[in-house]
């Protein structure tokens, strides 16, 4: 499955954003559904709402329960393996939901603006 970081999220969503036009070819190419984890849902939500304000963080919830997108909850094991792999690295530009995602990366295809995250993919 695809997942797609909060910065592809927040760029498809803001029509305003420099990377919209990118954010909206990614998801016209992206096979379905579109798995969201609930980190990524939570700081789109945040990040949304702080730049584009309250109506498109609610278009953007609106758009996730909408039948496209599968949540994936982050349950004790997953929290625990991201938080070793997050001691492990020594990389200073990787947050803990870049980590999070870096083990997501292993099983499914993570869509990501991020540089220093891409990188540490390869």
């Amino acid at each position: 499955m695809v997942v797609f970081d909060a910065n592809v999220w927040v760029a498809l969503l803001n029509a305003n954003d420099s990377l919209h036009a990118k954010a909206k070819s990614v998801e016209q190419k992206a096979k379905r559904p579109i798995l969201l984890p609930e980190y990524i849902a939570v700081e789109v939500c945040n990040v949304l709402t702080q730049r584009a304000g309250k109506i498109t963080a609610d278009r953007f919830l609106e758009v996730v329960t909408g039948g496209d997108v599968e949540l994936l909850y982050a349950g004790k094991d997953t929290f625990s393996a991201t938080c070793s792999l997050s001691r492990q690295i020594t990389h200073k530009k990787l947050s803990f939901v870049d980590v999070f995602l870096l083990l997501l990366s292993k099983e499914h295809d993570v869509i990501t603006f991020d540089k220093a995250l891409i990188k540490a993919m390869k």
